[in-house]
C-alpha cells in the first residue's frame, strides 16, 4: 500500500529522523515534541490506520496516514537507540531531517544530544517499569506498585 504520512511541523515540534526497522514493514519516526520530549512513532506500512490511544502525543502530531501508527514500546526505543549509537556521525547528518537554521540560533539535534535525551527517556521507562513513552497509566503495567501522589 502506498501513501504518505503528514506530521505537524513547527518551530519546536518537528520530525528528527526516519529509521527502518529490522522488520521491513515498519518505519520509526523520531519526533521532537517540545512539550513532551522525544516521541518515537512506529509506522507499520502493512496495516491500515486505526484509532490512536487517547493519551498519546501522536494525536496532536499526526495529521494523516494510510498506515497504522502507534507509540513505540521500550524495546523499539532500545533498538532505535542502538541503531543511532552505531551510526557514523556523518551518516546521521545525512539521515536527519533538516532543522531550522537562523543566523544566531540553530534548532537541530546533534547526534550526541539526541542520544543523551533518548537515554534519559529510556532510563525513565526502565526505572518506572513503563512499556512506552509518555509514561502514563497506559504504559505502566497495572500490577506494578506505584507511589501515592
Amino acid at each position: 500500500m502506498s501513501g504518505e504520512v503528514v506530521l505537524a511541523q513547527a518551530l519546536f515540534n518537528n520530525p528528527i529522523t526516519l529509521i527502518p526497522a529490522k522488520n521491513t514493514n515498519v518505519i520509526y519516526c523520531l519526533y521532537d515534541y517540545d512539550a513532551g520530549g522525544l516521541v518515537l512513532m512506529k509506522i507499520d506500512t502493512s496495516k491500515k490506520l486505526e484509532a490512536i490511544r487517547p493519551h498519546s502525543f501522536i494525536k496532536s502530531i499526526l495529521y494523516s496516514s494510510p498506515w497504522f501508527v502507534e507509540d513505540a514500546r521500550l524495546d523499539d526505543w532500545q533498538q532505535v537507540y542502538e541503531y543511532l549509537n552505531n551510526l557514523p556521525p556523518y551518516s546521521f547528518k545525512h539521515q536527519a531531517v533538516p532543522g531550522y537554521n537562523f543566523v544566531v540560533l540553530q534548532l537541530a539535534y546533534s547526534r550526541e544530544g539526541l542520544l543523551d535525551e533518548m537515554k534519559r527517556q529510556i532510563d525513565s521507562m526502565v526505572k518506572t517499569g513503563a512499556t512506552g513513552w509518555p509514561i502514563d497509566s497506559d504504559s505502566v503495567p497495572t500490577n506494578r506498585v506505584r507511589p501515592l501522589r
